[in-house]
């Protein structure tokens, strides 16, 4: 996968976090193409080391 479409379902896992809380891992998953919830899991955890998404 290109590094282009990462940042793109990076921001994306971000959008969706951010307005629609309440949604589990694997609904976000399906709301981006059916990626693996571990990917999902994987995006989370480096938005929030950079400060993105807090806890």
């Amino acid at each position: 996968m290109s590094e282009q479409a990462t940042l793109l379902r990076t921001l994306k896992i971000l959008m969706l976090h951010n307005h629609h809380f309440g949604r589990s891992v694997h609904e976000l998953a399906r709301m981006c193409d059916d990626i693996n919830p571990r990917t999902v899991y994987r995006y989370i955890n480096t938005l929030r080391d950079v400060g993105f998404v807090s806890g």
